[in-house]
């Protein structure tokens, strides 16, 4: 997976990389993330130079009324590539403290 991700990311076309940042990842999205009504965690690299999780505490979760932040350490962006059971174990922990 982690080879599938490098490889995406190096074909897109000079202008998506310029774009993306532009206008994908600065999309407003904090009217739907209001209307999310059921408990949700969000997982975070702790070493996310993208979306880091001081961001997403201080821009996403006031903005979300059942989200939980759930920082990953030693990782960055990709987290399902670079630490995949540290990923799973921390959804299960969601699961089983949603299941309570």
């Amino acid at each position: 997976m982690r080879d599938t991700a490098i490889r995406d990311s190096l074909s897109a076309s000079a202008e998506a990389r310029h774009e993306w940042p532009l206008h994908g990842i600065a999309q407003d999205i904090t009217r739907a993330a209001r209307d999310i009504e059921i408990p949700v965690t969000v997982p975070a690299g702790e070493n996310d130079v993208v979306e880091p999780p001081r961001v997403l505490r201080d821009h996403l979760l006031p903005h979300t009324p059942h989200a939980t932040l759930t920082t990953v350490p030693y990782v960055g962006h990709l987290l399902p590539a670079e630490a995949p059971g540290a990923v799973a174990a921390a959804l299960e922990d969601f699961r089983t403290a949603v299941q309570r």
